[in-house]
């Protein structure tokens, strides 16, 4: 075995710093761009290799030639790229064992159950979203992880009885030691009750340590996904205290993110066909090859599936996948991120479409998704390109960013099948994360809110908006604000964006640095945005939920202004009035803890449970990691109350319920609840604690 020598490992390091440098828009310019001239799939260090990256360029679909050619060009760039020295490591592969690790207001879900009871908070009405608590009514079904990393996670399911505020246990599904699942309720036909979709993600990851002579700390070498699958099981719950595992699908890749709409689920996958998988980690390649993967067949690099654990199925074909029109054969991309639908009702995949070029988020209505990611390249002429430098060794040059800007497409969505139908884009930076918050349809519009972070400009912050033609493939621009006639800038210089709500014909934008300006914009004519009104209060909101057409919520936290770097202080939970968008107010709020407090719905808006009780009152929850001045108190269920909603609104703090000191752990991430009549359901690590929502504090639990 060869041993890897310092210098080597410099010459590593440096080349990774690269590539890391010129992802975040700090690469060298000196070495130009370089579109080349060579054809077919690359695979020797002599030739060159351009990275595929988002550009405003429409998509195509790929013939199976240009796909296989594309793919092999991507992985080739992560080779010369990212293992400059595999010269010194060729003979030292070996075949490891696997060492698994776990990897618009709206609400959602089956109803089958009597009374008025909750559902899950999702960014657009129609589109239900996995989640680790499900409840339809009669049953609830929860997320638990084990304790020890070795304990298997598990859904349990519990009988509810809202009339005496207590629920019991029926049965329990043990799902993988490491999965990280989440759930959707699938109807259950003419029979009563629901089905059970436990949808879930798993990944190996390898170090190439353990597998080459290394004279050098671990450390200085990544670690790498050898395969990873998504899960979808989907359980016949006729009877909850047996249930029986009815579908079985599993599919090459990780778990982006999902949906559902009706019964259509949606899958968006991400298949790395990276160098490991191929080449460290493949039994039938021990050894020091490392062009083999170029003779891979197409349906070899491209995903599989199997249902019931049956023969694997090609998930995709050649002509099922779209790459950017304005790529040559010198361009590649390793990734392919696949959008696969499944007919529930069925149980069967109805259609499989894949992206061959970077995704890094998604937004989706009913009739509409939309996949999108961030760039500094106005085209395949300005990315990285590999090239050979004056020692024989390859390095990425990449040009010097000149403007951020982020691309989105278009795909229509009908009864599981997707089509793509146009490209656009907009200056700046999006929130693809959350791109639910960020990003809007309205009729043939998309608005979209944007950042331009890295332009020193003094005010960086944007909304655009974007047009559906049907024609051409184009989403063109329509508008933009701040403008020469709406100059008036989102935000003060150097204020971030923290929180953005699009409501009907407004958007809501909380802008940051150490007060909160809430901005108000009216989209009446969506070719004519305009800010109307601003209010300026000490802390920030993260998360907004529109009450009515006169009221708006804010979830976030108190800040002292005078103190060091705006230290929070306290989470925040503010009522405003926006029936005059000219001057929106604070009527009322409410802080719980102090510094070192926190809620997981600042960042996931499935923290949040909301039931409009009647037309006057909305009643809502959330979890809350209570600390005074560092000192950790509990993690609670806080209780709130919109009352008088068509008079003359105010905000209620309606109680706590505090899992007893055996019971409450400090994390909370996955801490839910779900509201049936008067009665409250907290799911704090998969145990239920239960009350009448005037009694909070005699909860029963744990169940």
């Amino acid at each position: 075995m060869h041993t890897l020598q310092m210098h080597t490992l410099k010459l590593l390091a440096t080349t990774v710093s690269v590539i890391a440098l010129s992802a975040c828009g700090g690469g060298s310019s000196s070495g130009g761009t370089n579109g080349g001239s060579s054809s077919g799939a690359s695979s020797s260090g002599g030739s060159q290799v351009q990275l595929t990256v988002a550009t405003q360029s429409k998509l195509k679909r790929a013939t199976s030639g240009e796909l296989e050619t594309h793919i092999k060009n991507g992985i080739s760039y992560q080779v010369y790229d990212q293992f400059v020295a595999w010269e010194a490591v060729d003979d030292a592969i070996a075949t490891p064992e696997a060492a698994p690790q776990s990897d618009s207001d709206g609400s959602s879900g089956s109803s089958s159950g009597s009374g008025n009871y909750s559902s899950t908070n999702t960014y657009v009405v129609g589109v239900d979203e996995g989640d680790y608590l499900k409840y339809d009514g009669d049953y609830l079904y929860t997320v638990q992880y084990g304790e020890y990393y070795n304990d298997p996670t598990k859904v349990r399911i519990l009988a509810s009885s809202p009339s005496d505020a207590s629920a019991s246990l029926v049965s329990e599904i043990e799902l993988d030691s490491y999965a990280t699942p989440s759930l959707y309720l699938v109807d259950n036909g003419d029979a009563a009750g629901s089905n059970l979709l436990a949808l879930s993600s798993e990944a190996n990851y390898y170090s190439v340590e353990p597998f080459i002579d290394v004279d050098v700390e671990a450390t200085s070498l990544p670690y790498y996904t050898s395969h990873s699958a998504v899960k979808a099981n989907l359980y016949d719950l006729a009877d909850p205290a047996n249930p029986a595992l009815d579908f079985a699908l599993e599919i090459d890749g990780y778990l982006q993110t999902s949906r559902k709409v009706g019964d259509y689920l949606y899958l968006v996958l991400n298949h790395n066909t990276s160098l490991i998988y191929y080449e460290l980690h493949d039994a039938e390649n021990e050894g020091s090859d490392k062009n083999s993967y170029n003779q891979k067949t197409l349906d070899e690099l491209l995903p599989h599936y199997t249902i019931n654990g049956g023969t694997p199925q090609p998930l995709l074909t050649g002509d099922d996948c779209y790459v950017p029109s304005d790529i040559t054969a010198n361009h590649g991309y390793h990734s392919l991120v696949s959008v696969v639908a499944i007919n529930l009702a069925e149980q069967a995949i109805t259609s499989s479409t894949c992206i061959n070029s970077p995704v890094e988020g998604i937004y989706m209505t009913p009739t509409s998704l939309y996949v999108g990611a961030n760039s500094w390249y106005t085209s395949q002429l300005d990315a990285p390109v590999r090239q050979e430098s004056g020692n024989g060794a390859d390095v990425a040059v990449s040009p010097e960013p000149s403007q951020y800007y982020s691309v989105v497409h278009k795909f229509t969505v009908a009864d599981g099948a997707v089509t793509y139908r146009a490209t656009g884009a907009v200056e700046g930076q999006v929130n693809w994360y959350q791109a639910g918050f960020f990003v809007n349809e309205n009729s043939d519009y998309l608005r979209v809110i944007s950042s331009d972070t890295w332009s020193g400009v003094t005010y960086p912050h944007k909304l655009t908006v974007l047009k559906d033609t049907g024609e051409n493939n184009d989403l063109i621009q329509v508008a933009q604000i701040p403008n020469a006639e709406q100059p008036t800038p989102i935000g003060k210089p150097d204020e971030e964006i923290y929180g953005t709500r699009f409501v009907n014909d407004r958007a809501y934008i909380v802008t940051f640095m150490r007060t909160d300006p809430l901005y108000v914009v009216d989209l009446t004519n969506n070719e004519a945005p305009a800010i109307t009104g601003e209010l300026e209060i000490p802390g920030f909101s993260s998360y907004l939920h529109s009450v009515s057409d006169n009221y708006l919520l804010g979830v976030g936290y108190n800040v002292d202004p005078d103190s060091p770097w705006a230290q929070r202080s306290g989470v925040k939970v503010s009522l405003y009035d926006v029936s005059d968008i000219t001057n929106p107010t604070e009527i009322n709020n409410y802080i719980i803890g102090s510094k070192g407090s926190d809620t997981a719905a600042t960042h996931d808006l499935h923290a949040l449970t909301f039931l409009q009780t009647n037309d006057d009152t909305l009643r809502f929850t959330l979890p809350i990691s209570k600390s005074e001045n560092y000192n950790w108190q509990g993690t609670n269920l806080e209780l709130f109350e919109v009352n008088n909603i068509t008079t003359s609104a105010g905000l209620n703090h309606a109680g706590s319920i505090s899992p007893t000191s055996a019971s409450n752990a400090y994390s909370y991430w996955s801490d839910r609840a779900a509201l049936h009549d008067d009665t409250v359901y907290y799911s704090h690590n998969g145990n239920i604690w239960s009350a009448f929502w005037q009694t909070p504090s005699q909860a029963n639990g744990p169940q």
